[in-house]
């Protein structure tokens, strides 16, 4: 067995914990139709760095997609993103650097621009076609398009869809994943720029 560090052991410990979570949440709701597990304490316990448990749980042990499993699947994959920066400036695979942030901001990014403007378009239009479904009764986009879009780099457009067309503005995990999807991607895209990747 490898040696493990004290990191390692709690981020290993804790995603097995979080996935039985998952899978006693998801027997509970499936036998009783009770709540079960808050949808803010996985949120929490992914914020901590159990996100894997939580994402796999969800997947191994949940039926099909619902609110619910959406979000939780969404802060996973979103704790998932971060905690992987956070291990590769923790363990010097790839340090955060300012200077090399600065040096290379003058760079030629155009395929990353181009690639979140679109995103951020298409992902804008989703909300605004989605209020527009919602107020005529027709058929709706699902919660986990639009998330998928969000987390795929299109969180500006999804805060400013939801802000401009107030859709899904009442919807917790909304509110606040959506700002944090678009916090957390600014922090990626200056990741990879000071890297170098693009």
């Amino acid at each position: 067995m490898p040696n493990l560090d004290l990191l390692q052991i709690y981020l290993v410990v804790l995603n097995v914990v979080t996935c039985a979570m998952g899978a006693i949440d998801e027997r509970v709701r499936a036998r009783t139709r009770a709540s079960g597990i808050s949808l803010w304490v996985f949120g929490f316990f992914s914020c901590a760095g159990g996100g894997m448990g939580v994402l796999v749980g969800s997947l191994a042990f949940g039926g099909r997609a619902n609110k619910d499993r959406v979000a939780k699947r969404f802060f996973a994959v979103w704790s998932i993103v971060l905690w992987a920066l956070l291990l590769a400036n923790a363990y010097g695979w790839n340090r955060f650097d300012m200077s090399r942030l600065v040096a290379n901001l003058p760079g030629d990014h155009r395929p990353l621009c181009v690639y979140l403007a679109a995103v951020n378009v298409v992902t804008c239009a989703l909300f605004f076609v989605d209020k527009a479904r919602a107020r005529s009764g027709a058929w709706r986009i699902r919660e986990s398009v639009l998330l998928s879009f969000v987390l795929l780099g299109g969180s500006l457009g999804g805060l400013l869809g939801m802000l401009l067309a107030r859709h899904k503005v009442r919807t917790s995990y909304f509110m606040v994943g959506v700002p944090l999807a678009l916090v957390l991607q600014v922090v990626v895209a200056a990741y990879l720029v000071q890297a170098g990747v693009c």
